[in-house]
């Protein structure tokens, strides 16, 4: 898939963010509407119908792309480059940003691709976005995730019980969060 180039690089070993076209609305579509997807990421744990999906593309992620908000994740050590996911960073307030992200592909899942896209998504919101703080929200089930995240540095604020179904087991939602201070930490501790 052919990606328009952004101002800025945005690329890590395995990784490069890059602005979303139209051609990208397919992958929206497996994506959205994949139910293990939809467990992990959204709050009634239900797929998107392809309408809400289209819709979400053309009027959210296209426009935030061309931005510099929402970028597709794009495997560079794929050939031909394979676009796996998307990222962005929403909410922008007083400093402050949240971090969402989704790596599509089941079979891209667990290799780190994440974790890198989630690093150079942080250091674009700290360096060119001039946030202090990042913060995402994640669920206590989505364990891969919640490693990922650590790694980058993103460290537990505060958690928040989900109501669910009955006969749903119980769930909750971390409030993860991250700040300049923390990168250089984590970056020190990895050092040791």
């Amino acid at each position: 898939m052919e990606h328009a180039a952004l101002r800025v690089p945005l690329q890590d070993q395995r990784v490069a963010l890059c602005r979303h076209t139209p051609a990208d609305l397919p992958c929206f579509l497996e994506w959205h509407s994949d139910p293990e997807l939809a467990r992990l990421t959204r709050h009634d744990q239900t797929p998107l119908k392809r309408e809400q999906i289209a819709t979400y593309f053309e009027t959210i992620v296209l426009p935030s792309s061309a931005q510099g908000m929402c970028f597709g994740i794009e495997a560079t050590d794929a050939t031909p480059h394979r676009l796996i996911g998307t990222c962005s960073l929403t909410d922008l307030a007083r400093e402050t940003g949240t971090l969402r992200i989704l790596i599509g592909p089941h079979d891209c899942w667990g290799k780190g691709y994440g974790t890198e896209a989630v690093r150079l998504l942080v250091a674009y919101g700290f360096e060119r976005l001039k946030l202090r703080e990042i913060v995402l929200g994640v669920f206590d089930f989505n364990v891969r995730a919640i490693r990922s995240y650590e790694k980058v540095g993103f460290r537990h604020a505060s958690t928040i019980r989900l109501s669910r179904p009955i006969g749903s087991p119980p769930a909750h939602e971390y409030l993860m969060t991250i700040t300049p201070a923390t990168i250089r930490r984590t970056n020190h501790e990895r050092s040791l």
